[in-house]
């Protein structure tokens, strides 16, 4: 696809050469502005049509990614209105894979933010695909220290390399990457889950508790109402002046009494009647957090692997076994921790071999080598888990 960029006294247009069919898709475009598309005029010469593309006061996205910093929002900003696209096109029956999802095809308004493409029929690309390499542009060009960010365009290229990938897998991913990340603000308190208290720093407990009054008491309650008409009988309270028998109305009735106090009793102690006897469950804090890993290459032209959930198998390529090897990284009461899974050539952790199948604790800083590849463990701030 040839493409030079025009300037005259107008403005600035994208040319690019086309062949010397007419196409529905160009007569939707001559006719009207479709949202999201940048002003299209073609013109016939020599028998071949030439698309322009007015791009005035306007960069493409390479220019604008060069020249400016982005954050998370700018990126998701930036996929959202893609997909738009994508989906106008679909709208006016044209096929999707015609946009064109290329860095410097994608044309960014540098006032309002607006990005807008072009559409060329005779140029089809898949979703994945096109997206992927996008990302890839994307990696070369963030802040690298924006761990929000470089989690999100790394795992979401992942998600283009993985079979079946489709154009709504990434919609939904890119649309609910905020959802699933707290991301902590001046003027947001820290949300505290109904019924959960955390123990003081001081305490070592990482366990789950329930109170003494939660358990204890309704038991203590219900066996007294059972107890008492049996100790009452003992003592003889129900015996006949003069027969000396056992009265067995008054028995009846007492025993009745007293389990219908202490059913009553068992009742109002038991936990979620109120604030104050409430059965609450208590967590360390640690165990309601998930601290976020990743590996960041020593050297080489290698990525960084994000560790998108816990917990989380690792391929590390293949050693003499027919199956792969695996390294499994977890969280547990809030520390990190690496265990090899009998791999061939082993993991190395600060220069010391993994024991095969025991939990070694991950620091941040600390070094992993496996398949003479050298990572060093970044664990940053504590996602909250509600």
């Amino acid at each position: 696809m040839d493409r030079e960029i025009v300037k005259d006294g107008s403005g600035n247009y994208l040319k690019i050469s086309g062949d010397t069919r007419e196409t529905y898709s160009d007569r939707v475009f001559f006719y009207q502005e479709i949202q999201g598309f940048l002003p299209l005029e073609i013109r016939w010469i020599n028998g071949k049509k030439e698309y322009f593309y007015d791009i005035s006061g306007k960069l493409s996205l390479k220019e604008y990614l060069n020249q400016n910093d982005f954050t998370l929002h700018d990126i998701q900003l930036l996929f959202e209105q893609i997909f738009t696209m994508a989906e106008c096109l679909e709208e006016y029956l044209l096929d999707s894979r015609g946009l064109m999802v290329q860095e410097e095809l994608l044309y960014i308004d540098p006032v309002t933010g607006e990005c807008q493409g072009i559409y060329q029929e005779e140029e089809k690309q898949e979703a994945a695909d096109s997206v992927g390499h996008l990302l890839e542009f994307i990696m070369e060009k963030m802040n690298q220290k924006d761990r929000n960010l470089v989690f999100f365009v790394y795992e979401m290229h992942k998600l283009t390399r993985g079979a079946g990938c489709t154009r709504g897998m990434l919609r939904n991913y890119a649309s609910s990457y905020g959802e699933r990340v707290w991301e902590k603000k001046e003027d947001r308190s820290l949300p505290v889950p109904k019924k959960t208290e955390y123990l003081p720093k001081d305490r070592k407990r990482t366990d789950r508790y329930i109170t003494i009054r939660g358990c204890l008491l309704p038991g203590m309650v219900l066996a007294a109402g059972i107890a008492l008409p049996i100790i009452l009988w003992w003592m003889g309270m129900f015996r006949l002046p003069l027969s000396g028998n056992t009265d067995w109305v008054r028995a009846a009735g007492a025993a009745a009494f007293f389990l219908a106090a202490s059913g009553y009793g068992v009742w109002r102690v038991m936990p979620g009647k109120d604030g104050k006897n409430s059965d609450r469950m208590i967590y360390h804090s640690e165990d309601r957090q998930m601290k976020r890993v990743c590996l960041i290459p020593q050297a080489g032209s290698g990525v960084p692997v994000p560790i998108p959930q816990f917990p989380y198998r690792l391929e590390i390529g293949k050693g003499d076994k027919p199956d792969p090897d695996y390294m499994r990284i977890i969280q547990e009461a809030g520390n990190v921790l690496v265990v090899d899974e009998e791999s061939d050539q082993g993991i190395f952790h600060n220069n010391r071999r993994l024991v095969p199948w025991k939990e070694m604790p991950l620091r941040d800083g600390d070094i992993l080598r496996f398949n003479d590849n050298e990572f060093v463990v970044e664990i940053t701030q504590p996602e909250y888990v509600i």
